[in-house]
């Protein structure tokens, strides 16, 4: 958990698999893991950022109040 610039926050959610496909639309992936980080991202009335390298990271940016 960091703070961002913009005085919000950043909670990083990631795993070490072996990622996914470059090009795959992640908003259109039903995974369980993914379901729980959006679900996440809408109860903090934030927003997510994917990276995908060795495995898959997801940016939750969430205002602080």
């Amino acid at each position: 958990l960091d703070k961002d610039d913009e005085g919000g926050a950043i909670l990083r959610v990631s795993d070490n698999g072996v990622g996914m496909p470059e090009g795959l639309d992640v908003d259109m992936i039903e995974t369980l893991g993914l379901k729980i980080v959006a679900k996440l991202a809408r109860q903090l009335k934030g927003t997510t950022e994917t990276h995908i390298m060795a495995g898959t990271s997801v940016d939750i940016k969430f205002p602080l109040e």
